[in-house]
């Protein structure tokens, strides 16, 4: 969102407490972006076109990684509060047969490696828990 909104600078400063901790999903929100594997894993530095068909149930953002060509990084963010949603994604551009997926969701905000999602005909289908953000590193192997 930061880069299609054309953002040169963000910054957090703490919650309202003044204590210097992050909320859990505020640093979630962070590292789904930053450190998702727990070993330095980033969403992409190039900002790749990703729509999704109702913005007010779903938000879409895809990246490529010039430090890792033929990755593409998908977040989605299923926004409803009680209903699970299929997500049925395209991806265009590339070839890729497998993702690697990491999530967290109103459960909880620690962030866990889900298992792998295939692509097919770069296509995907994964069921997304309500209040949840997944990450789909997607490549060609």
């Amino acid at each position: 969102m930061f880069g299609r909104e054309g953002l040169t600078l963000a910054n957090y400063w703490g919650d309202s407490a003044g204590n210097g901790q992050l909320p859990s999903y505020i640093k979630a929100a962070f590292q789904i972006y930053r450190n998702y594997d727990g070993k330095g894993g980033r969403f992409g530095d190039t900002a790749v076109a990703a729509t999704s068909g109702d913005r007010d149930k779903a938000s879409v953002f895809a990246a490529t990684d010039a430090q890792h060509p033929g990755t593409l990084t998908v977040l989605v963010i299923n926004k409803a509060q009680h209903a699970v949603f299929d997500g049925k994604i395209a991806v265009e551009g590339g070839t890729y047969a497998k993702a690697r997926v990491f999530a967290f969701d109103a459960a909880s905000p620690k962030i866990r490696s889900l298992p792998d999602a295939d692509l097919k005909d770069n296509r995907l289908t994964y069921r997304l828990p309500p209040l949840s953000a997944t990450l789909f590193v997607c490549s060609g192997r």
